[in-house]
């Protein structure tokens, strides 16, 4: 164990903290039974103005893109498309392991592209959808990390066949995968509502209630987190409009720094991160229920880690 600035660095592995780029925690779970056990029901009208009148329910967001991207019975010799609101060559291998099940992918339009997939990345959202729809392609919007996100026109999650969601990056729960329906695409007719499926809906219902305060919370801790770094010379790497709502915090490491030892320690002690292949950059928690001292500790732990690493902050 070593200690700077009130911060426990490595502690016993029975005392971690848990820090997620979701908002889920393990309190979240004795949350959501009192809720539950309590009766809490839904709306199906609040459900329908936030994920469309036609959807299907999956356990997880990368399941609901394997339905979609599987509908269009792509062959070994098709290609899909993919583009990304943050414009950098990463994308996740949770979506590009899915499309390697039928076909290649590309980050571009071929001759052999059949379908486009946008990637509404990190609470961005993608400039140029109008452009897109004039190559006559079947796309498919994934707004995993962007629910809260909107362009100008208040048309994102409406291009496309199929708009995917992930219910964990924004809410405090464990589970859950929305696939939205548009064009001339319907779900099929099913059975009644699984427990499960029943559970979800009550627990989105319950927590969506407060999307204005969680916008606005994830806004202040992106606040935070960027005055905090910039401080000491390291930047965002990320530029979010009014309508956009940050899903990470995503910064610049300098050169010397390396990110993967980075990733390493943080989640060693406790904070789920990621990088931004290939660039020098990491990303970080920033979702509603981090208070202003979970932001501090996890900016001291990255900076304890700096200084182990021979980085001197600007004066």
């Amino acid at each position: 164990m070593k200690y700077f600035e009130g911060v426990v660095i490595d502690p016993d592995k029975f005392r971690v903290p848990n820090y997620n780029i979701s908002p889920f925690d393990t309190e979240s779970i004795a949350s959501n039974l009192a809720l539950l056990k309590q009766g809490q029901e839904f709306d199906l009208g609040l459900i329908k103005h936030l994920f469309g009148t036609s959807i299907k329910l999956f356990s997880s967001g990368k399941m609901a893109v394997d339905f979609a991207v599987g509908s269009y019975k792509l062959t070994a010799k098709d290609n899909v498309a993919i583009f990304t609101a943050s414009d950098g060559e990463y994308i996740s291998s949770c979506v590009t392991s899915i499309i390697d099940k039928y076909c290649t992918w590309t980050r571009e339009i071929t001759s052999n592209t059949k379908v486009i997939l946008v990637i509404h990345d990190f609470g961005l959202v993608y400039k140029n959808m109008d452009f897109l729809k004039t190559f006559g392609l079947p796309i498919i919007e994934d707004r995993a990390m962007s629910l809260l996100s909107n362009n100008a026109e208040m048309k994102i999650g409406t291009y496309g066949d199929y708009t995917v969601y992930s219910v964990p990056k924004f809410f405090p729960i464990q589970y859950g995968g929305i696939l939205q329906f548009n064009s001339d695409f319907t779900a099929d007719d099913r059975d009644p509502l699984t427990e499960w499926e029943s559970d979800l809906f009550k627990l989105i219902c319950f927590y969506s209630k407060g999307i204005a305060d969680q916008t606005e919370k994830r806004r202040r801790n992106y606040r935070l987190f960027e005055h905090l770094f910039e401080e000491i010379g390291i930047l965002p790497r990320l530029k979010f409009s009014k309508r956009e709502v940050p899903s990470v915090f995503m910064f610049t490491l300098p050169t010397f720094i390396d990110k993967i030892r980075l990733k390493t320690f943080l989640q060693h002690n406790g904070v789920e991160a990621s990088l931004f292949y290939p660039e020098n950059t990491a990303f970080i928690p920033v979702h509603q229920n981090l208070s202003e001292y979970d932001i501090l500790f996890i900016f001291k732990l990255i900076g304890f880690f700096l200084k182990d690493e021979g980085f001197k902050s600007k004066d």
